[in-house]
């Protein structure tokens, strides 16, 4: 039988041919035992003695074997201390053969997350210090000492971050990388999907990763350049920043100083290079995310070497928009955040039109979060979208944000000017199409802003269409989120808005986004707005209930009880607000 080829240049050993029948019919029937699952732990703990033993000798031809090594990793998800000891201790000195190969290194992150998952299980009561770990300080000890080829592998890059993750103290993901969604475990309580589970490591853990960061300073020139190792080196900022903070600042400062390979004239920025390289600039936004949220020193000293007076350069640029974005989202003060700002307002016009609006995202999200720069930035929005002048158009903002549109694009270059005539079209004709996904974060971002009045103004004097679109819209959903949770909307804008959407309320109920957002309002409003909505909804509670989607709101707003027993329901609405209150409170506190 032919062998497989590797790819070149991995060094790893030639891979055997693949198991004969038999042995992969006995892998299919195990498969469908760890399927049924075990009725007790004596039951699981027998079967994966009698397996780790049948399949001892052929761990090399079973992980490298496309078929078989699926059902490996199945088996190491259940495996316990004893058993995953067992299969470790004759993996690792197959590492420099799995790594490199597509099927084998999967087997080796299976086993790295599964030590992960059992001392996460395990808590302060796990054993850190016993086989377990050494087999893990083994396994990357080998990795290490063929570092730099196992980092520029496609398979071994993988390897590397699954490994630094579990050294840091961190399981990044649940289950297999091969599984299939359909059957993907759900998540434990308070845990969401893609949320890393932390653990305490031992000392020589930690020691590792320092090594870890010297061969990554070393080779700083392969990572920034090298679309495949790239990503080691952004896993090890993450998590170094996290575990060892020094260390994390160190690798940080390294490339705050880098030169280039021959060395670049002192006028001249190497990482200006790389900010518009597609490679290059991944690396650095993992590295501006986590100098952001270190003291802030290494921040301002990358702002004025690199960033100060190239902002808009960058923001126009196809590639180096995005480290720019993470920049903006990582200003440690409001002060610095503000120069940026400057710096940036005169080019939003031609920001949109090179199409990078996740710049104008990101200086809104900046604005809310440093509660500075709102009114410097709406109005600069207003001369982006050609709404600042004469004023009556920025009552018609409303559509142009969430469109991302200029005015002459949504309403004609034949539009009249006047004021009077302006606000009467946008009161009256829904001008509002689709809805952006930028448009959308935008808006919701400066409504929690400072002073959102003009936006609140504008979504009152917005066509009822336009309103129903945006609630419909599953991005422009969001914006309602925004409108109803923002501590600096009052209640009486709130309350003013929500009956534009009278008369409605049965569309936006009978509509999958729509039904959310009226949930929302549902949620915020007093007694005597959950009255009128209600008293709307009860007269088609019949069309309500036949509806896939309008049973629910019919459930959740209680018309039934509402038509039959209205004091009741008052009642029952009171005990639910002060309850959702007090709930409110709790979070605060």
């Amino acid at each position: 039988m032919e062998r497989r080829k590797e790819p070149e240049g991995s060094g790893a050993a030639p891979v055997p041919a693949r198991p004969d029948g038999a042995t992969l019919a006995y892998c299919r029937q195990l498969g469908h035992a760890l399927e049924r699952g075990f009725e007790g732990d004596e039951e699981k703990g027998l079967f994966l003695t009698n397996v780790v033993e049948e399949i001892a000798g052929k761990e090399l031809l079973l992980c490298t074997d496309p078929s078989a090594s699926i059902f490996l990793e199945r088996l190491l998800e259940q495996c316990d201390e004893p058993a995953l000891c067992r299969l470790l201790s004759a993996l690792v000195p197959l590492e420099g053969a799995l790594a490199a190969d597509r099927c084998g290194s999967h087997v080796l992150q299976a086993a790295l997350r599964r030590a992960a998952g059992l001392w996460g299980e395990a808590g302060g009561e796990a054993d850190r210090d016993g086989e377990l770990a050494g087999l893990v300080l083994q396994l990357s000890s080998a990795a290490r000492g063929d570092f730099l080829p196992r980092a520029r592998d496609v398979y071994g890059s993988f390897l590397l971050r699954s490994l630094l993750h579990v050294l840091a103290g961190s399981l990044p993901a649940a289950g297999s990388n091969r599984e299939n969604p359909r059957k993907r475990q759900p998540q434990g309580p308070g845990q969401r999907a893609g949320q890393a589970t932390e653990f305490d490591v031992p000392e020589e853990f930690l020691l590792e990763l320092q090594h870890f960061t010297k061969l990554l300073k070393e080779n700083l020139t392969v990572f920034l350049v090298d679309s495949v190792a790239s990503p080691v080196f952004q896993v090890a900022v993450q998590v170094l920043s996290r575990k060892l903070p020094a260390s994390g600042e160190e690798l940080c400062a390294a490339v705050l100083k880098y030169r280039g390979a021959s060395g670049q004239a002192e006028k001249q920025s190497s990482l200006l290079v790389y900010l518009k390289d597609r490679t290059g600039s991944r690396l650095l936004e993992g590295v501006i995310g986590a100098m952001g949220a270190m003291d802030g020193r290494l921040y301002r000293r990358f702002y004025r070497r690199q960033l100060r007076g190239r902002l808009g350069e960058l923001a126009l640029h196809p590639v180096a928009n995005y480290p720019l974005q993470r920049a903006l989202g990582a200003a440690p003060t409001a002060q610095l955040f503000l120069r940026m700002l400057g710096e940036l307002l005169p080019q939003l016009e031609e920001v949109l039109t090179r199409g990078h609006p996740g710049v104008l995202v990101q200086l809104a999200a900046g604005c809310s979060r440093h509660r500075e720069g709102q009114k410097e930035l709406r109005r600069a929005l207003y001369q982006a979208l050609h709404c600042d002048q004469p004023k009556s158009r920025r009552r018609c903002c409303l559509p142009l944000l969430a469109s991302l549109q200029t005015y002459e694009s949504l309403y004609g270059e034949a539009t009249v000017e006047s004021e009077t005539e302006t606000e009467t079209q946008g009161d009256e004709v829904a001008r509002l199409r689709s809805v952006s996904l930028h448009g959308s974060l935008l808006l919701q971002h400066l409504l929690r802003c400072e002073g959102p009045g003009p936006l609140t103004r504008a979504l009152g004097a917005a066509a009822t269409g336009d309103l129903l679109t945006l609630a419909c819209d599953p991005a422009g959903s969001h914006v309602y989120d925004a409108l109803y949770t923002s501590g600096t909307v009052s209640n009486t804008q709130q309350t003013r808005l929500t009956r534009r959407l009278a008369g409605h309320y049965f569309h936006l109920a009978c509509n999958r986004n729509g039904s959310r957002v009226l949930d929302q309002i549902w949620t915020s409003s007093s007694i005597g707005m959950r009255r009128e909505i209600a008293q709307e909804l009860a007269d088609k509670e019949s069309d309500l209930q036949r509806d896939p989607v309008g049973h629910h709101v019919a459930r959740n707003f209680a018309l039934s009880h509402f038509r039959k027993r209205p004091a009741d329901w008052e009642k029952l609405q009171a005990a639910d607000g002060k309850r959702r209150k007090m709930f409110a409170e709790l979070l605060d506190s």
